[in-house]
């Protein structure tokens, strides 16, 4: 029996972590360098609202792309506001202190998973030797 896409490892590829590498690095160039161009505001909005949750939620291995798609997008928008709170807080309002402040924490997450291969989760290989169902 085939399974649906969804249902396939969320750590099968490294393309994904490799994608999500360049377009932080891409947004850190941006912040840092302070050029405007048309790209950078879809650039951040990607990155602030994808990157920082999906880098956690994949070192988490929760076993499917649409579990970890959905915790990662809910984690990088509550790191999105508790950044903005504290930043509005401390009086320091500065978005691109923000992108390079988050990207020094997703970089190395990021990092790390492109270079250790990470196998099937517990729960796959179970189902892989025990022939139990999916």
């Amino acid at each position: 029996m085939k399974r649906p896409p969804s249902s396939l490892p969320a750590t099968s590829t490294r393309w994904r972590p490799a994608l999500e590498l360049a377009i932080v690095t891409t947004t850190l160039t941006l912040a840092i360098t302070g050029w405007h161009n048309p790209a950078r505001p879809i650039l951040a909005l990607i990155f602030v609202f994808t990157m920082p949750g999906l880098s956690i939620a994949r070192l988490c291995r929760f076993g499917t792309i649409a579990i970890e798609l959905t915790i990662g997008v809910a984690l990088s928008v509550s790191i999105a506001t508790v950044g903005a709170q504290c930043l509005l807080w401390f009086h320091a309002w500065n978005p691109a202190a923000y992108v390079i402040g988050v990207s020094a924490l997703t970089i190395p997450m990021l990092t790390c998973e492109i270079l250790t291969a990470h196998g099937p989760s517990t729960t796959q290989r179970y189902r892989a030797i025990e022939g139990a169902p999916t």
